[in-house]
């Protein structure tokens, strides 16, 4: 009897440990700084874009720095009013073209692709000069 006990507690042991250690390992990954929208941790197929984050008519775009790419966001909008005109780097997952563009309309809204931000960190006050 008192084996299977001290086998019981040792197994107790060893789950809390582990259960204590993966919330260690999940919290300690977040980085210091930056103001957060959405989920906390960053999935593996998050990406990252950085450029002049624009409102009009309360719709948020932003064209990456590094491709030209102009996408609409979505996600905690009551962050993006308090940075907009401003450098960003928005992480988050992209999306296709809304089906709308799909179906043959051809408003430039439409066509943008969709970035869900997860993260937002504010870069500078000022948006860099456009290389056109």
């Amino acid at each position: 009897m008192a084996n299977r006990s001290l086998a019981v507690l040792s197994v107790l042991l060893l789950a809390t440990f582990m259960l204590a250690q993966g919330q260690y390992d999940s919290s300690s990954s977040q980085q210091s700084g930056q103001s957060q929208t959405g989920s906390a941790t960053s999935s593996p197929t998050d990406t990252t874009i950085e450029g002049c984050l624009q409102a009009s008519g309360g719709n948020y775009t932003l064209t990456d720095d590094s491709s030209g790419k102009t996408y609409q966001l979505q996600g905690d909008t009551s962050k993006f009013s308090a940075h907009t005109g401003h450098q960003v780097r928005l992480t988050g997952t992209t999306s296709g073209p809304s089906s709308s563009a799909a179906s043959g309309m051809t408003s430039s809204s439409s066509e943008q692709p969709t970035f869900v931000v997860s993260k937002l960190k504010h870069i500078s006050t000022t948006c860099k000069a456009s290389n056109k």
